[in-house]
């Protein structure tokens, strides 16, 4: 039930920030890809272990973000159009 509402894009952002402690890596994984996860938390995200390739596909992850790390695994990104 936990995971489930970590993952609704509908819940709060504070909701979903407290649920990035939560015991169970499932729920704090679909908390880490929550779009309503402010910008400098989904940063902080990208230098834990556990949580940096789940952080990265989220969308809500700024471009300039993505930009940088496109360009440390070599893989530019461009703009969408």
């Amino acid at each position: 039930m936990r995971c489930r509402a970590a993952s609704d894009p509908r819940l709060s952002a504070a909701s979903a920030v407290r649920l990035l402690d939560d015991p169970g890596p499932g729920v704090r994984h679909a908390a880490a890809r929550n779009p309503r996860l402010p910008a400098a938390v989904l940063v902080a995200l990208l230098r834990e272990p556990d949580s940096a390739a789940v952080a990265a596909g989220n969308p809500g992850l700024p471009v300039q973000v993505l930009r940088a790390l496109g360009r440390r695994a070599g893989t530019p990104v461009r703009p969408e159009g």
